[in-house]
């Protein structure tokens, strides 16, 4: 079994490393957690209570600057997975729509010019708009599949 230091040097580095202190540790969780337009060692050390120069020797001794760089990747990262999910969900929901759409315009044409209950104009427009949402769902699949435009898609 692997002893502690090892475990901890596993670790992301934005969790607790080998040398770190658990206060020096709640203070670079601070400094990391401010936005990154905002981080500074001084904001960090008004809001723990501490010094700006202890703040700057564990910042120093600990890379503060590195691991923060790599807590905003991985927040960015986790970010841009929920958006890429939550376009998936919409796109699915929006040719969902669309076949119901799309299966109202199959049922009524038999019966639309006898009942006059929807003009063809109406029946036309209708499944035109279900057409485009299938292509607009299928276009974003497309668009952000793997983060790239699939090779039909780019211009020669």
């Amino acid at each position: 079994m692997a002893c502690l230091p090892e475990l901890l040097a596993e670790q992301p580095p934005w969790e607790l490393q080998p040398g770190d202190s658990s206060r020096s540790h709640a203070a670079f969780r601070v400094y990391a957690n401010l936005p990154p337009s905002q981080r500074s060692l001084a904001k960090a050390a008004q809001i723990v209570g501490k010094s700006h120069q202890q703040l700057l020797i564990w910042s120093s001794r600990d890379n503060w600057v590195v691991r923060a760089g790599e807590w905003d990747d991985e927040q960015d990262k986790v970010a841009n997975e929920a958006r890429l999910e939550a376009i998936k969900r919409i796109s699915r929901e929006e040719v969902e729509i669309a076949a119901m759409m799309s299966a109202e315009v199959r049922a009524r044409i038999p019966t639309a010019a006898k009942s006059r209950e929807r003009s063809p104009h109406a029946l036309a427009a209708w499944a035109e708009a279900g057409a485009k949402l299938i292509r607009d769902g299928l276009a974003i699949r497309e668009r952000f599949h793997c983060g790239r435009r699939p090779e039909s898609a780019r211009p020669a």
